[in-house]
């Protein structure tokens, strides 16, 4: 049966878990080796650009066009993990308060809630990878 699919659909055989198109598939529940490289991915966008010639502002449009789109693709196919969420935000907050990878203590001036609800409402603007994936994979 396989092989006469595979004759009318003329593409590789893999075995589980694969990649397709970026995003990786599983049976089971995705490991953290799984995930890493798109989190790594939000990390490595980084470095590249010069911070510090950005003010806040720059930095939260960046933050909202580039850090914020990355993860869409794969929270349209699966639920991400709270721990792939969770350091994700951690970058996308340090990029807006310091303009760095890491922040510490004391620089954050509002907290990440407030941060991610819509300008409206006083906020910035910045998506809630949580929420959006939800609202993506329940419009799909």
């Amino acid at each position: 049966m396989i092989n006469n699919i595979h004759n009318l659909f003329p593409c590789g055989l893999q075995h589980f878990p694969c990649s397709y198109l970026g995003v990786p598939l599983s049976l089971h529940k995705l490991s953290k080796t799984d995930l890493q490289p798109l989190v790594d991915r939000v990390g490595d966008c980084l470095p590249t650009w010069k911070s510090s010639l950005f003010n806040r502002a720059g930095r939260v449009a960046l933050t909202k066009s580039t850090l914020s789109a990355i993860p869409i693709h794969t929270s349209i196919a699966i639920g991400l993990p709270p721990w792939t969420i969770k350091t994700i935000n951690k970058f996308r907050k340090a990029f807006i308060w310091t303009g760095t990878k890491t922040v510490s203590n004391g620089k954050c001036l509002v907290a990440w809630r407030k941060v991610c609800r819509p300008s409206d409402m006083g906020g910035l603007g910045i998506p809630d990878l949580n929420l959006l994936g939800f609202a993506l994979r329940l419009q799909w």
